[in-house]
């Protein structure tokens, strides 16, 4: 018990909580599953809150981070309309290997590629894994940087509070 206490205060202190002016998302090349290009730009909230997280699939935390957000995701987002977008920024040559991974772990929502790196570069992410809340009106007004075991409960706990403020 002490130590899930310690390891979710740790990550509070890494949950960085920011108001940021952007009007929508940068206008840069990314992927689908299928290898469909589309812009970064055309990934759209919907007036509901959104949940997009950067991540690798070599990287043992980016994976970690990406099955709790598909539990919780599956448990509780989905039914309250909550979007999660993940984007792949696997730089290490062929992408082929990302759609068995994504399929082989049943993760239900949006996956997209980002293969040159450049729509991380323009949302300036430092590192991987890197999630971002999105409020109702495609405002980013929460940022975790790097892997916590208590994401799922900061996450909703975050995603709570927004969807709480549109309902006012």
């Amino acid at each position: 018990m002490k130590l899930h206490s310690l390891t979710t205060a740790t990550a509070m202190i890494l949950f960085i909580s920011f108001s940021q002016s952007q009007e929508k998302l940068p206008d840069v090349d990314i992927f689908t599953l299928e290898g469909t290009r589309i812009s970064s730009e055309k990934i759209q909230n919907d007036s509901v809150p959104m949940i997009m997280v950067f991540w690798k699939t070599y990287d043992d935390n980016c994976c970690k981070e990406l099955m709790d957000l598909n539990d919780i995701y599956v448990d509780k987002l989905k039914d309250e309309g909550v979007r999660i977008v993940a984007v792949c920024v696997d730089n290490i040559g062929n992408l082929d290997h990302i759609r068995p991974f994504v399929y082989g772990h049943d993760i239900e929502f949006e996956v997209f590629i980002d293969k040159n790196g450049d729509f991380k570069r323009a949302m300036s992410i430092p590192t991987v894994p890197f999630t971002i809340l999105f409020d109702k009106d495609a405002q980013p007004f929460c940022k975790f940087l790097g892997y916590c075991p208590a994401i799922d409960e900061m996450v909703c706990k975050k995603i709570d509070e927004s969807l709480a403020m549109a309902e006012e």
